[in-house]
């Protein structure tokens, strides 16, 4: 397949081909224009320290969320193009060769994956959610000690009455 999205499409639906063509080729626009704003935002922020010792807030979490971003909305053309990496020198061979256990070993690299996962929530789920709650407040860096301080006694005051850190997912 072809980032463009009026490649030719072949099966039994063209038509849909042609939406997810041009539904990818537009993410992967959405992403590149993202990645230039990244870098003027930045860039910006670089001047504005440097120049009139003003930072401008929160391009730290915006280049954050921003990388995310990027990679999940070009991965449908990465998808598209077959650019994924991988080992294709013995799973071509395998494949060729032999067609089920190409299907058995995919399975069992399959279930090995789910279980790492599993295995990594189970004992990172902790850190996960400290870092995480870490994280919600990162912004308040550089800000007056006053607003700091109301900031850590409101958190320990919910902390007290609730039993838990308070995380906002926005």
């Amino acid at each position: 397949m072809s980032v463009s999205p009026d490649h030719p499409a072949t099966g039994p639906q063209p038509w849909l081909d042609r939406a997810i063509g041009r539904a990818s080729f537009a993410s992967t626009a959405i992403a590149a224009t993202l990645i230039v704003v990244m870098m003027l935002l930045i860039c910006a922020d670089i001047l504005g320290r440097n120049i009139w010792s003003a930072p401008i807030n929160g391009v730290g979490d915006f280049a954050a969320y921003c990388i995310v971003a990027i990679v999940f909305l070009q991965l449908g053309t990465t998808i598209r193009n077959e650019r994924l990496v991988r080992a294709v020198f013995l799973a071509d061979r395998i494949a060729a060769r032999a067609p089920r256990l190409d299907l058995a070993l995919r399975g069992i690299f399959g279930l090995a994956a789910a279980l790492i996962l599993l295995v990594m929530v189970r004992y990172l789920w902790r850190d996960f959610i400290g870092a995480w709650s870490e994280g919600e407040q990162a912004g308040l860096a550089g800000t007056c000690e006053d607003v700091l301080e109301r900031r850590a006694a409101g958190n320990q005051a919910y902390e007290d009455r609730f039993g838990h850190v308070f995380l906002i997912c926005a």
